[in-house]
Parts: C-alpha cells; structure tokens; sequence
C-alpha cells in the first residue's frame, strides 16, 4: 500500500510539475482537459437511479424507479470506467488550479 501511494504521490506532482512550467496557458488548458474528463465520466456512468411518475387529479402519485445499472458485465465496467474518468477530471482541476494560484502569487 505504501508503493502505491508513494507512486501516486510521485505521479500528481510531476503532473504539477509539468503544468507549472507551461505557465498559464498549460493550467488553463489542463482545467479544460480537467472539466471534459469529469462530464464525459459523467455522461458515461448516468444517474445512480432516477424516478419519473405522474400526479393524478385526486392527489395520488405513481413513481416509477429506472435504475442505471442493470447487472451486465459491460454495464458495469461502463459505469466504472466513467467513475474513474470522473474522478482523474477532478483530480486535474484541483492540480491545475493549484498551479495557477501558484503562478498567480510567485
């Protein structure tokens, strides 16, 4: 577990590293980079669940629950592959607006 976070730990500083020295076009652009990640990731996994249903004239509601994952392999791995595209989007934004802050008060 330590190798594994210590190579992690080496990874998002050299990404640091790489977006400090392109100065701020490279932060604005690894924020871009960033943001089209996570709405991809987004796009891919959906909604956990969702409801839709209609109110009839007497106050009664019918709902109906859709969920996103229905239990195939490929749905699964999808929905996983969009979470770790979420999460690496994130990851970028936050690295690459440290980084321009950074460069913003040196």
């Amino acid at each position: 577990m330590e190798e594994f976070l210590t190579t992690g730990w080496g990874i998002l500083t050299q990404i640091y590293a790489t977006i400090y020295q392109s100065g701020y076009l490279g932060s604005l652009i690894a924020i871009a980079l960033g943001t089209y990640l996570a709405k991809k990731g987004t796009r891919i996994t959906g909604q956990p669940e969702s409801y839709s249903g209609t109110i009839s004239s007497n106050g009664g509601v019918n709902l109906q629950k859709h969920e996103s994952i229905t239990g195939t392999a490929k749905t699964w791995l999808e929905h996983w592959f969009g979470v770790l595209l979420k999460v690496a989007g994130v990851i970028l934004v936050f690295t690459a607006l440290i980084a321009f802050v950074n460069l913003a008060f040196r």
